[in-house]
């Protein structure tokens, strides 16, 4: 089978907020299949013109069985949301997380390019300065 990510489970649900001035929070749990893991998630949240909407994960990542977020609304009379979960299988995520996962061995590598940067910096500043 190949690797790909296909949808798990979904949900969507509208809430009613009667004090549009303080923050109103939906917690959602999102969980994947038997065998398999979660890839990534589609949500999808509408306020009404003056709302805003924040996107808060609370537990879980990706390769995780189960991801807990939260949805934080404001200014707005109502918040309308749907979501959707899509997975891997786990034994695929596996394969996939030891290939991309490449650690530096060498401390002093990363950290060339940074002091390249900041030397960079310092001599234009020199330069502009006389």
């Amino acid at each position: 089978m190949p690797s790909y990510s296909l949808p798990m489970k979904g949900g969507s649900d509208r809430h009613r907020h009667r004090n549009n001035y303080e923050p109103f929070y939906v917690t959602i749990t999102a969980t994947a299949k038997n065998g398999f893991v979660i890839s990534y998630l589609d949500v999808t949240a509408t306020t009404d013109a003056g709302g805003t909407v924040d996107f808060n994960l609370i537990r879980g990542q990706t390769g995780s069985r189960t991801m807990v977020f939260q949805l934080i609304s404001n200014n707005s009379d109502f918040l309308t949301y749907s979501y959707l979960a899509y997975g891997i299988r786990e034994e695929e995520y596996r394969k996939i997380k030891n290939i991309i996962t490449v650690p530096m061995t060498n401390k002093a590598a990363r950290n060339d390019r940074q002091y390249a940067f900041i030397f960079f910096i310092f001599s234009y500043l020199f330069y502009s300065l006389y």
